[in-house]
């Protein structure tokens, strides 16, 4: 497919100019960092503009690409898992704890705080520059709660802010989360909805993992479902922690993984 270079003095308007010009969501574009930009000496002397190699992908790109991207911008290096390291770990309804998070830990447990309005100002700001070339109308509102910054869009483009199967959803998401976290030198959570979509996202989730749960039960088999990603198999873990009589495990590699119920005897 077609690859063009994007300049611009960051990378975070690097990649929107590159979503403009090709006119789709940022979870259809693989970007390559060329130079990610300097401010140079005291903003003055040496400045330079970030640089960017664009690629459209298909439909069934991650938005793996994305978080690469915001890799380079914040100057992370991708970890590499360990060849010792399971593949899978198993949940019970004593609730084990996941250090991806996929279940709740209790330990170090502190009372969070909300995120002043300055911070959520500043998310929201961010969220409506990813948005804008997809939907320069879109409406986006949000609110600071006790453990997250929840923003929500509204739309008459939902379809192309939700994408396939929530991936561009995702890359929004993602994207605003690097960056914030970025600007305020710690992570900050965030939250991003359109439409709604999460909420049935999770309604729906729970409902297959009960039915599921069901037919491990009755076959006395373990039921594979998904694959899902980190997010979606923690809505599944949690919705069946207290179920007695079974347990569930994350099964795979890399970021999307199956879940397993298995009955316990």
């Amino acid at each position: 497919m077609e690859s063009k270079e994007f300049t611009a003095k960051t990378t975070e308007e690097a990649v929107r100019l590159a979503s403009e010009y090709f006119n789709l969501p940022l979870g259809r574009l693989k970007v390559e960092v060329i130079n990610a930009g300097s401010n140079g000496i005291l903003g003055l002397f040496g400045k330079k503009k970030a640089k960017i190699l664009a690629t459209p992908t298909d439909a069934n790109s991650t938005s793996m690409e994305v978080r690469e991207v915001m890799r380079e911008l914040t100057g992370e290096e991708t970890s590499k898992p360990s060849p010792n390291r399971q593949a899978s770990r198993t949940y019970t309804n004593q609730g084990s704890n996941d250090r991806h998070g996929e279940t709740p830990s209790e330990e170090g447990k502190t009372t969070p705080q909300p995120e002043s309005p300055e911070v959520l100002e500043s998310a929201r700001q961010v969220l409506v520059r990813l948005v804008d070339p997809l939907d320069a109308d879109a409406n986006i509102i949000g609110e600071s709660t006790q453990y997250s910054i929840e923003l929500k869009i509204d739309s008459h483009e939902i379809g192309i802010l939700i994408g396939r199967r929530g991936q561009t959803l995702e890359a929004l998401q993602y994207l605003t989360t690097r960056i914030v976290s970025h600007q305020e030198g710690r992570p900050v959570r965030i939250n991003v909805d359109a439409g709604d979509y999460r909420k049935r996202r999770v309604e729906s989730l729970q409902e297959l993992a009960s039915r599921m749960a069901s037919k491990a039960r009755g076959t006395r088999r373990p039921v594979a479902i998904g694959p899902f990603n980190a997010q979606e198999r923690r809505i599944v873990h949690l919705a069946l922690r207290n179920e007695r009589g079974l347990s569930t495990s994350s099964r795979g590699r890399g970021e999307v993984k199956k879940v397993i119920i298995s009955p316990r005897y």
